[in-house]
């Protein structure tokens, strides 16, 4: 998946807060391996903060290029964690995510969903754990794994890889109990603006 995106920086309230805006384009918007956005562009704004005292929040609305010319909204996603840095340098963190997507394509694919999380990151690596009790339906209970690097080889460029590994935690009604397996490289494009 190719990204490009451009970040307004806010100026802080406190010390060490720091609230953001983005906005990115993709060629195609994925969600764990499966594509909502039926292979075609999207485009995404968000919103960001991070506080002095380790809480931070988000939100992020995801518009699609329908097949009839028009932008319509293909889903949004909220999050509120927790973050704590170590005194080696790496960070710990606890959260909660709420996600929901309308798929595009001949035969739309739904999705909504609340999970919590949990994580340990260092400068170009990370990994979270997942575990959401209501996965697109009720009783569904999964659990996801993800591990995440980034490459920054020069102001402005991002290289990132990406795997996860999806596991149904109990059986569903015509739905084999087997993980999923998913990866992706991105490419990204971006630029800060401070005021």
């Amino acid at each position: 998946m190719a990204c490009a995106g451009i970040a307004c920086v806010l100026p802080p309230t406190t010390a060490r807060a720091q609230v953001a805006l983005g906005l990115a384009a993709t060629s195609d918007y994925r969600v764990r391996g499966v594509s909502y956005s039926d292979r075609r562009p999207t485009l995404s704004a968000s919103l960001s903060g991070d506080f002095a005292n380790g809480i931070y929040a988000g939100a992020q609305a995801v518009g699609q290029d329908a097949a009839e010319g028009h932008l319509r909204l293909l889903g949004h996603q909220e999050y509120l964690g927790y973050a704590q840095r170590l005194s080696d340098g790496r960070s710990w963190e606890v959260g909660v995510d709420n996600q929901r997507y309308e798929g595009y394509g001949p035969t739309p694919i739904r999705l909504t969903y609340t999970e919590a999380y949990a994580g340990l990151s260092s400068r170009n690596l990370s990994a979270r754990l997942y575990y959401s009790p209501n996965y697109n339906g009720r009783d569904h209970h999964i659990a996801y794994l993800e591990a995440n690097a980034v490459i920054r080889p020069a102001d402005g460029w991002r290289i990132t890889g990406h795997a996860g590994v999806f596991e149904p935690l109990n059986t569903w009604t015509f739905v084999r109990r087997r993980p999923r397996y998913d990866g992706r490289v991105e490419v990204v494009v971006g630029a800060s603006m401070y005021f």
